[in-house]
């Protein structure tokens, strides 16, 4: 009609331009998943999966879908959306392990109003994340501008991931027998599941300010109610190459007894030790703030574990044993029991358990260890270590952080978190490094020492000073591809050079000898077709920086008691 003002998509509140924008934006978080199974060819109309690298001989394909539910809201009032991606992947990836799936690929649904170039793109990098956490590949998505049906600034999440097993080595409730043993593996914190209820009991900003630490804590509650949900790929591709392990329970909404008598046969039951493994602080807050009843707290959380594996118990000293070589946690929380249902061992009606919680300040604990971090680079796995001291994963303090790189990254990173940084090297010290360093050490009162991409032999004196107390991380398997010369790139070139399949990290003691020292862990790094330097330096790296604080928990944690 004459006059009358054309109307358009853009108008009408969908934008392709700003949608295909986004798409460019987020194409290197989706190739950075890739992995032996990916065909690239992000933006066609279907992800593909080559499942010929497998040498699969009866291969079932598992699927399954999930979202993230109300933890979503707390994203949006703090402004946070680079994790959140993480738990979406988590959810599917989890639930895809305790099948026995090796996970192959992942699929998203981002649906909003309107499509934010600032926020969504950190959504994208953070499912990107979670698949390199989970071992698989974002293969494609779905992104949805419905303008009108939710509120400006909001968003809503779906996954889709498949995984792949053989079929008989599908884990299954059918090979459970009365006796076999529960072996919990720990949450990193709340997860994703029962956050109607945390909203709804910190809901009075004025009394629970995000961005504060709740009395007696360190970390800012929103940090904590965030905390990205655990994903147990690195345990359950371990496992896989075991015997013992029989079916498994990821722990979710409903809790420990909703989850885990879906993991035995309905004729058998499960006896739980409550009190066995040791519970986040953050869920007796919440039961204290929120006057929530114990029975309510357990079959709505999952109380610190996040996953709980039913293994013969004939493999129990090689399973965990293993598990604990390459930095995991595991509590033996109960067994298999011949009366059907769900048992507390001390009751009916659970009680609170009061082990000791590093979320907390205590008189009581004892001091933790104090690490000064040596570098000369980026300081990634400073930072890796630093973030699992935030999260209250590891019970360690850095009191200060060395470089012999005035320019290091490391060392502005350091001063970014006020850690006390230094540059110490020939040309500040000449003549004197050493006692330079011994100075510092001293004056930081450090107790332990923990090189992190230090470009440098430290010496012998302080070695000695240190001995037991020094560590090193190294990006192979030794005592392969270590030595003198062999470090950074020079590893992943004569890696892939001498036609190895496997590469992988190391943490171990430091030496007198170079790279000789005591291991005290490592993880493999398959070595991939088409991969290069930098592509297996990558993936290395990724394994590094969960592998290392882990060690160090572990191996300091044992050293104090």
């Amino acid at each position: 009609m004459k006059g009358r003002k054309r109307l358009t998509y853009r108008a009408a509140g969908v934008d392709i331009e700003r949608g295909d924008d986004f798409v460019r934006r987020i194409l290197p978080f989706a190739k950075s998943t890739r992995t032996h199974s990916s065909i690239d060819d992000i933006g066609a109309f279907a992800g593909m999966i080559d499942l010929a690298p497998g040498n699969w001989k009866d291969p079932i394909l598992v699927a399954c879908t999930d979202g993230v539910g109300t933890k979503l809201k707390l994203a949006f009032e703090i402004g946070r959306h680079d994790t959140i991606g993480i738990d979406l992947v988590a959810m599917s990836i989890n639930d895809l392990l305790v099948t026995g799936a090796e996970p192959l690929a992942f699929l998203d649904y981002l649906a909003t109003s309107q499509v934010d170039l600032n926020v969504h793109p950190e959504i994208v990098k953070g499912i990107a994340e979670g698949c390199i956490q989970g071992g698989c590949a974002l293969i494609g998505g779905e992104t949805a501008e419905l303008p009108g049906f939710y509120t400006p600034g909001e968003y809503d999440l779906a996954g889709f991931a498949v995984g792949i097993v053989e079929r008989g080595k599908i884990l299954s409730p059918t090979a459970v027998a009365p006796g076999d043993l529960l072996i919990g593996l720990p949450s990193t914190g709340i997860h994703s599941n029962g956050y109607s209820l945390v909203r709804k009991v910190f809901e009075d900003r004025r009394r629970y300010p995000l961005e504060k630490p709740l009395p007696g804590f360190t970390v800012p509650l929103g940090d904590i109610l965030l905390m990205p949900t655990r994903i147990y790929r690195p345990e359950f591709a371990l496992l896989r190459t075991m015997d013992g392990l029989k079916s498994a329970a990821h722990i979710t909404g409903s809790g420990i007894p909703g989850n885990l008598p879906r993991a035995i046969p309905d004729h058998l039951g499960v006896s739980v030790r409550h009190g066995s493994w040791p519970i986040p602080a953050i869920f007796d807050a919440i039961r204290s703030a929120g006057s929530v009843l114990e029975t309510e707290m357990y079959q709505t959380f999952n109380m610190g574990l996040g996953m709980v594996l039913v293994i013969s118990p004939d493999y129990e000293a090689s399973i965990r044993s293993a598990l604990q070589d390459q930095g995991f946690e595991t509590f033996i929380v109960g067994n298999v029991v011949d009366k059907p249902g769900f048992h507390w061992t001390r009751s009916d009606r659970p009680t609170q358990s009061q082990p000791a919680n590093p979320g907390q300040k205590s008189s009581e604990r004892r001091s933790p260890p104090r690490l000064a971090i040596l570098g000369s680079g980026r300081g990634s796995n400073m930072e890796s270590i630093c973030r699992a001291i935030d999260s209250n994963n590891f019970q360690a303090e850095v009191v200060c952080v060395v470089s012999n790189n005035s320019k290091a990254m490391i060392l502005e990173r350091a001063r970014e978190r006020k850690i006390p940084a230094f540059h110490v090297s020939s040309l500040s010290h000449p003549g004197s490094e050493t006692d330079a360093l011994l100075d510092i050490f001293q004056r930081c009162k450090a107790d332990t020492l923990v090189l992190a991409g230090y470009m440098k032999k430290l010496p012998e004196e302080i070695v000695r000073h240190f001995q037991g107390r020094s560590f090193n991380i190294h990006p192979a398997l030794l005592p392969s591809f270590g030595g003198i010369g062999m470090y950074g790139h020079h590893v992943h070139e004569a890696v892939i050079s001498s036609g190895a399949k496997f590469s992988g990290v190391t943490v171990h003691e430091i030496g007198v000898e170079y790279d000789r020292g005591k291991i005290l862990g490592q993880r493999v790094v398959p070595v991939l077709p088409e991969d290069n330097p930098d592509s297996l330096a990558s993936r290395v790296l990724r394994e590094e920086h969960d592998l290392y604080w882990r060690v160090l928990k572990r191996h300091l944690t044992t050293a104090h008691e």
